[in-house]
């Protein structure tokens, strides 16, 4: 498991964010607050999928799991205090599907960022030295499977023959507040490769699906047999036995 760094300076930055704010206390009235174990992703203005899994490390301490793309995990500390916070700096991972490899490159920090009032959106300012970029939530600080929001509505229903090029597809799986994520890269229509991605442990794993056809049993390599068919709320990814732990586990089209 990879392990996060604390925040540099957190606590000169957690004395900024409250010298900035109004006097109407929120999250505690100025102490600092976490935003684990609550999930926020969408793409971003490049077409990525990105994910913000806020967590907790192996010390307690508040971190970050930050997949800007879905397919490389980096790892940081943050400070959040009234609305306001900031993600400073973040550490690649260096798993990879052969296990400990070449880690990916450094990439800027996503930066400062705003919370809206209902926690539904988290907004950063200058989203990796870039403009402003807005994601929605998708799970709350709870971490359960009970806390993942709604998936969105108003896509456009798959249907047989059709493609999984570019769709992504993530809930709380097997493990408490492992949000596992599936970003689709179709060869043709009925194979491709699926970039895995989990909170648990900052990990991100290519991995090849073949047979596919809507409604009818697949297998994604490594991790099992899987269908895609029509649900309560949009289109839903079902694992019949996820990683041979048993059971089924159901992932929500999110693009």
């Amino acid at each position: 498991m990879a392990k996060c760094i604390k925040s540099l300076l957190l606590a000169a930055l957690l004395a900024a964010l409250v010298s900035g704010c109004s006097d109407s206390p929120a999250d505690g009235g100025g102490e600092s607050a976490s935003l684990g174990y609550s999930v926020y992703a969408g793409t971003d203005a490049a077409g990525s999928w990105s994910t913000f899994a806020f967590t907790k490390d192996d010390e307690g301490e508040d971190a970050v799991y930050y997949f800007p793309n879905n397919a490389d995990c980096y790892y940081g500390g943050y400070g959040y205090a009234n609305g306001s916070g900031s993600i400073g700096a973040v550490t690649p991972a260096i798993m990879t599907s052969a296990g400990a490899g070449p880690a990916p490159p450094d990439i800027p920090a996503p930066g400062a960022f705003t919370i809206s009032a209902d926690k539904k959106t988290i907004t950063f300012t200058s989203y990796a030295g870039g403009a402003a970029q807005t994601f929605p939530r998708r799970r709350g600080a709870g971490g359960n499977r009970e806390d993942d929001d709604p998936p969105p509505s108003g896509l456009t229903p798959l249907a047989a023959g059709e493609s999984l090029d570019g769709t992504v597809w993530a809930a709380t799986a097997y493990r408490t507040r492992d949000w596992t994520t599936l970003s689709i890269t179709a060869g043709t229509v009925t194979a491709g490769t699926v970039d895995v991605s989990h909170s648990s442990d900052c990990t991100s794993y290519p991995r090849q699906y073949e047979n596919y056809a809507y409604g009818a049993n697949s297998f994604l390599y490594y991790i099992g047999t899987f269908s895609v068919s029509a649900g309560a709320g949009g289109d839903k990814w079902t694992f019949l036995n996820f990683y041979g732990h048993g059971g089924t586990i159901t992932l929500n089209r999110m693009r």
